[in-house]
This record gives C-alpha cells, structure tokens and sequence, in this order.
C-alpha cells in the first residue's frame, strides 16, 4: 500500500516542486474549484480576484462511460487507512458538478482541509470522482446511491517525497493513481476514467424437464415470499412457450417491499429466483395461497437466481464492489455453498426441474 512505502522510503526525502500552484486558501477550497465543462454547479467562487486574471491551478478531468441521465458528479475526500488491517474511509465532497461526458474541475487552492500527515514534512489528501443518484439539484444527498466511482485516486502531495515515489513517476501536487493490490500505477489527472457498470436488465433460461407439464408457470419469486413476507407485486410471471425452454427477464429496479436481510448483516438485498408452479386456480398468475411452486431453475444442480446489487450510499463500499470485479444492478448468482456469480452463458442454460427445489 501507498502508505507502507511512503514511511518506508521517508527517512531521505526530496522536496519536489509544485506543479499546480497555491491558490492561497479558503478554509475549504470548495468555493474555489470551478467545473469547466458541464456548467456551474451553485454558483462557486472559482477562486479568481478582482484584476480578472486567472489564477494558477490544476485542471482535474473525469471521462465518463456510459449512461449518465439521472446523476450528479461529486468529488468525495476518501481517508486512507493509517495502519494494516484498515479500510478507506468516506470523507466530506469537496465539489459537486452537473453530470456529463467530461467533467473537468480547475482547483485553484491547495486542499489543505483534507490533508493526512504520512511524515514530517509530507501530507496528503486523497479523493475519487463519482457519480450517484440525483433529485435535480446536483448535490449529493445521504439518500442518494452512487452508481460510479473512478478506479484511480485524485492524490494531492505536499511536502518531500521519498525518491522511489518520484522514481515511481509521483510529484508533488495533484496525481493520478490506480492502486492494484499491493502495487500502484500512476496516470494522468487530467483524464481520469469513470465508468458507469450498471445492469438494469437480466435474462434466465434455459430448459425444462418432463417433470414440468406445459400448462405449468414460471414465476420471478423475490426472498421475501420464502422469508414468510407477502410482496404487493411481482416482477415475472410468465407461461411456458410449450418448446421444452422456459426464459424470465428481470427488468429495472425491484420494488422496495423485495428486499430482505437474508444473512442477518443488517444489509438488505434482493434476490429473485425463477420457479416453476402449478397453476391451481387457473388465474394465470402466481397466488401464494392457491399455487404450488414445484420447481426452481437450477445449473449444475445449484439453483439460480437474480441478484440486486443496488447503488451503495457510501462511495467506498462501491470502491471495495468494483475492486471485487462486480458491477451494480442484475447479477446471475448460484445459490448454493461455492456457487458465486455466474456468466450470461450460465444463467441462460438452467434446467427448470422438480428435482431442483432448496433443501435444508
């Protein structure tokens, strides 16, 4: 980790001149970041005097990738972890903007705020570009989920740093850095990658068994109905198409009543798991106190589901989803001891049978 080496290599420190210049200071240095590209975001001091000139500065840029309609650009202060066995911490947003293609920041002060001392002399503040959920007002709101978190830290240094950091290709002043296990790479600030990994839509199918009559139906059955809890609507509920196949597509968000603490960690989460089910009133659609599920959709004998994984408010757990190789939204989990998230090519080859049901 950034720290362990910055202690470690610290005893001979090389001052490295600053490349963004000093912007002299509020308590803050909010009122002086301005957005350059997607429009003021409320009005911001942009750090300039009365002469008209434009003060020195860095320019930070976040290349956003993929659907950005409905959300809002923060620039979140993240703490690093100050000894082995802790996590990064969430901080206060330094700067809201507009979502867009490209959001580029001029920060005209030093975050002086934010700063963490690694060593006598050498401090650091350390931030992400994200987006998250938005009411209009382009402010983040605790109630608000984020939906993308850039993989490389907007790294602020001042002071001295160890020559293997500047060898590294660090300076002092603003940094780009991916951090990848033990090890970290520098890039460039000024275009910082910010994809957007949300799924909205997930497909489930495959084939059914002759233990499955043809006048039988697949339902989407959230946890909460196994749970013992009824829910007021369904997100699936289909005939079969009489070809031996059988398919159910998840589309959107689940409704608020889907979700349940299903491991007991205070985490509540959806999870809709395709089952098959005599019709007994014959209504055409699923009804807890007439119906029989008989069937769930399974792959390798381990029953599938559909997993919502749902915007985090908190930008470092979406850190630690992305870091885990996961995207937010639909995700095609098996449900079974060693089972984890599977592929598209899994979740559409579930062999829908009444030897596939959960067993104690």
């Amino acid at each position: 980790m950034l720290f362990s080496l910055l202690f470690a290599c610290n005893e001979n420190p090389v001052v490295d001149d600053k490349e963004t210049g000093s912007g002299g200071g509020d308590d803050t240095g909010i009122e002086d970041i301005d957005d350059t590209e997607t429009g003021d975001s409320g009005g911001h001091d942009t750090g300039g005097d009365d002469t008209g000139e434009e003060p020195e500065g860095t320019t930070l840029t976040w290349e956003v990738e993929g659907d950005f309609d409905g959300s809002a650009f923060s620039m979140v202060h993240i703490e690093f972890p100050e000894a082995d066995g802790e996590n990064f911490t969430m901080g206060a947003i330094w700067a809201d903007a507009e979502a867009a293609a490209t959001v580029s920041l001029e920060i005209t002060d030093d975050p002086e705020d934010f700063y963490q001392e690694l060593a006598p002399g050498l401090f650091l503040a350390a931030f992400v570009g994200a987006l998250h959920e938005d009411d209009g007002d382009n402010r983040w709101e605790g109630g608000e989920g984020f939906t993308a978190v850039s993989r490389e830290f907007a790294i602020f240094f001042d002071g001295g740093l160890p020559p293997d950091l500047l060898n590294a290709g660090l300076h002092a002043g603003w940094n780009a850095v991916l951090f990848e296990g033990e090890n970290f790479t520098v890039g460039d600030p000024e275009a910082m990658p910010l994809p957007i990994a949300l799924t909205e839509t997930l497909a489930m199918g495959g084939t059914v068994d002759d233990t499955i009559h043809e006048d039988d139906r697949v339902v989407a059955l959230p946890a909460t109905i196994f749970a013992g809890q009824p829910v007021s609507s369904l997100m699936a509920d289909v005939s079969l198409p009489g070809d031996g196949t059988w398919s159910v597509t998840l589309d959107g968000a689940p409704p608020s009543d889907h979700f349940v603490d299903i491991d007991g960690d205070g985490v509540e989460e959806a999870v809709e798991f395709p089952a098959g089910y005599v019709d007994g009133d014959h209504s055409g659609s699923f009804a807890a106190d007439a119906d029989t599920v008989v069937a769930l959709g399974c792959v390798d004998g381990k029953p599938i589901g559909g997993w919502w994984l749902a915007p985090p408010r908190d930008v470092v757990q979406l850190i630690s989803i992305q870091s885990a190789g996961y995207s937010l939204g639909w995700l095609a989990v098996l449900l079974a001891d060693e089972g984890g998230v599977v592929g598209d090519e899994e979740a559409q080859s579930a062999v829908l049978s009444t030897a596939c049901m959960f067993t104690e």
